[in-house]
């Protein structure tokens, strides 16, 4: 389940700022992602680190929500850089190492396309196209499953677990093994309930 102060941050961002970073990015940046119960736990913090990440957190939010009144994008990304920096700085090695493989999990199949990652897992030009041409299809898809859905079963999970399974398909072997060993230990339900678009 979200924590309260994460929900109420992206009730007040709006669309346009949702196209330009990424709903499922800008859950799973660390300054956001740290306010997540299960990633705390991961964590586990020490001594004054509590204290310290809470007012990162909560100065970030408010840079946040003063961006978006003005329509700011470029401060609202500004606010989350300066965040994510400075939970970074809180870290030891230990939990920075632990931190990203949980941010990892948290972008889902998208994850592979970003940029250090994709770097870090040699993907050819050829298979970046493949990536983002799957990216693209399936938040259309997501977005028509969310438009009809009905009932109890999210057809959008479905369109999700799809993406995964065909993001997987395109790396080779080695690569799928190394993705898999960036991904750490998996944290149970971290991915639920983020867009990874």
């Amino acid at each position: 389940m979200k924590s309260a102060p994460l929900v109420l941050l992206l009730l007040a961002v709006t669309a346009s700022a949702q196209d330009m970073f990424g709903m499922g990015g800008m859950m799973s940046a660390p300054c956001m992602a740290i306010m997540w119960p299960e990633v705390k736990k991961e964590l586990k913090l020490h001594g004054d680190q509590g204290k310290r990440v809470d007012e990162v957190t909560k100065a970030t939010q408010k840079a946040m929500q003063d961006a978006q009144k003005s329509m700011s994008f470029a401060e609202i990304n500004k606010a989350i850089e300066s965040g994510n920096a400075q939970i970074f700085e809180i870290l030891d090695d230990t939990q920075d190492q632990r931190m990203r493989e949980m941010v990892l999990q948290m972008r889902g199949p998208s994850g592979i396309i970003d940029e250090p990652t994709a770097k870090e897992l040699g993907l050819s030009d050829d298979q970046l196209t493949k990536l983002k041409a799957l990216q693209a299809k399936a938040k259309e898809d997501w977005m028509n499953a969310m438009r009809h859905m009905s009932g109890s079963h999210n057809k959008g999970d479905d369109v999700i677990d799809q993406f995964r399974k065909d993001a997987i398909a395109v790396l080779t072997p080695e690569q799928a093994e190394k993705y898999k060993a960036m991904l750490g230990k998996p944290v149970k339900n971290l991915d639920k309930g983020i867009i990874p678009f």
